[in-house]
């Protein structure tokens, strides 16, 4: 099953995914994940570090680690938006 079919599933039909079928879901970055990743230059510019997940070369931690995917940090997903309509990101300063 691809990421989307698996999440589709979990939404329409009440399906529950398996480790690893969430695995294979939280493994890819989403549209809003990968635009912020596009920026990873210019922030790291401006002082700011993206966290993990949404830097150049992440492999998601469990895949090392062994652990369930969504005990992991990099296992959350960002929020697709808030009600204004502006993409949620957590920035570390540096």
């Amino acid at each position: 099953m691809s990421a989307d079919e698996i999440i589709e599933a979990t939404l329409q039909r009440g399906y529950v995914p398996t480790v690893e079928e969430i695995s294979v879901v939280l493994s890819r970055l989403s549209n809003a994940e990968r635009k912020w990743k596009s920026r990873t230059e210019m922030l790291e510019n401006e002082g700011y570090t993206l966290r993990p997940r949404l830097r150049p070369g992440w492999t998601p931690s469990w895949v090392e680690s062994g652990e369930h995917p969504l005990g992991c940090e990099d296992g959350e997903r960002l929020p697709v938006s808030n009600s204004l309509g502006h993409t949620v990101v957590l920035l570390i300063t540096t």
